[in-house]
């Protein structure tokens, strides 16, 4: 697909794979978002696909869709058009997580 980067106009909202794919546009959530419910048809199972909020190095927030494949957790992220082994990607700090009807929260250990 041909979509474009566009930062939601008022606050933050998910969108659907289908109403992203409509539009053609969207941002970093509905981007993994869209790029979950693609994979999920081609037969990744969803227990194998996380969707990550996070703080990159001028802590903005972001999102991300990380795949084990094999054991090895790979990153898809909007930004480039690698597909990157996650422990090759250090810029970002998870803030949470999500896959099916489980989440996470990260937090950085105090003391």
């Amino acid at each position: 697909w041909n979509l474009r980067y566009q930062d939601d106009a008022y606050g933050d909202q998910w969108s659907s794979a289908p109403a992203t794919l409509a539009r053609g546009y969207g941002d970093c959530e509905d981007f993994a978002l869209a790029k979950m419910a693609l994979l999920e048809k081609l037969g990744v199972p969803g227990h194998d696909m996380y969707l990550v909020v996070l703080r990159d190095r001028q802590d903005v927030e972001h999102a991300i869709l990380a795949v084990n494949r094999g054991g090895r957790l790979m990153v898809l992220d909007n930004r480039t058009d690698r597909v990157l082994p996650a422990d090759l990607v250090r810029d970002y700090r998870p803030i949470m997580s999500y896959s099916g009807p489980f989440s996470w929260i990260y937090g950085e250990r105090a003391g």
